[in-house]
């Protein structure tokens, strides 16, 4: 019985550790339900993103159905520039996904498009990096380069053209620009201050 004594106690020290969370069920539960129900938010906004811009793009489409499609990419862009800051993260790891998938796609399926499109999501992925990793109050006129990206890419995935893309970075571009331009920067807060 002595031999087995160390493996008994071994078994009752990882028995009796605690690798929950330290928070109740319900808190957990609910912090579930709560990502769940961002994640059906997102995959809605992307719906309605798409379904807008293919019926607003159909020139065979009732007028009434395209105008729908207007106020719903309306209503989408209204809400995706309000609450910029908190997908704008995601966003640039999805363009890494992407840059990655064609990276790895394009030696076995080698096409023109697919590099364009991987140098349009490596300039995007870029400019948006530069957005989303700053943490110095973020000027208006560059959210709305972020959200044109994202239209774009949009636009660029319903009508399988990568020009679209092309302008959304090139606007992002010229955003970015004009707000470093234009706008404030820390080093002649610090020049003035000194």
């Amino acid at each position: 019985m002595a031999c087995f004594s160390p493996t008994i106690r071994l078994y009752s020290r990882i028995h009796h550790v605690n690798i929950r969370d330290e928070r109740s069920v319900g808190e957990q539960v609910r912090s579930g339900l709560r990502l769940a129900g961002w994640i059906l938010l997102t995959f809605a906004v992307v719906g309605v993103t798409l379904l807008s811009e293919k019926t607003l793009l159909d020139r065979s489409a009732a007028n009434l159905h395209r105008a729908a499609g207007a106020c719903g990419l309306i209503l989408v862009a209204t809400l995706m520039f309000v609450s910029v800051e908190r997908w704008g993260k995601w966003f640039v790891g999805a363009l890494g996904y992407w840059i990655v998938k064609s990276v790895c796609t394009l030696p076995f399926r080698p096409s023109v498009m697919l590099l364009q499109y991987l140098l349009l999501f490596i300039f995007a992925f870029a400019l948006c990096a530069r957005w989303a990793l700053r943490h110095a109050p973020r000027p208006t006129v560059e959210k709305v380069g972020m959200l044109v990206v994202v239209l774009a890419l949009t636009v660029s995935l319903t009508l399988d053209s990568p020009l679209p893309l092309s302008v959304g970075v090139g606007v992002m571009a010229l955003t970015q620009l004009a707000a470093y331009v234009f706008g404030p920067t820390h080093r002649h807060a610090k020049l003035g201050e000194t």
